[in-house]
């Protein structure tokens, strides 16, 4: 039993490393797109928007969804303001929404939205 459990972790963290994006991988959001970026998603699919940190010239971003492929996209910092940047590091995430309400803290803006911090996540984005 200890064997099969040691195998199966091995496995799973072998899977993970290799779906691990590179910053080559994030679809850049031009002007256009940028409006449509976050949006209000009622699919029971939808699990969420991700920060996975910046660097000098973008912040990156991954849409996660149960049955559907992840959306890796990035955004120009000038077309986003944040207010607490994190290194792009996969250490750790944050997850962002549109604010509500209910926001406790806010994350970033532009002029078509707000994002607001919805939970910190301290480990890496399941795969």
């Amino acid at each position: 039993m200890i064997q099969q459990v040691v195998i199966l972790t091995i496995f799973i963290l072998v899977a993970s490393c290799s779906n691990m994006k590179q910053k080559e991988d994030y679809r850049l959001l031009d002007k256009t797109q940028l409006k449509n970026a976050f949006m209000l998603h009622s699919s029971k699919t939808f699990q969420g928007y991700f920060y996975q940190g910046s660097d000098a010239n973008y912040h990156y971003f991954t849409t996660k969804w149960l049955v559907e492929n992840d959306a890796f996209f990035k955004i120009k910092k000038d077309d986003l303001k944040v207010k607490e940047e994190l290194p792009f590091n996969k250490k750790t995430i944050l997850m962002i929404d549109l604010c509500t309400n209910r926001s406790i803290k806010s994350f970033g803006e532009n002029q078509y939205y707000k994002l607001c911090v919805v939970e910190p996540l301290a480990k890496e984005i399941k795969n």
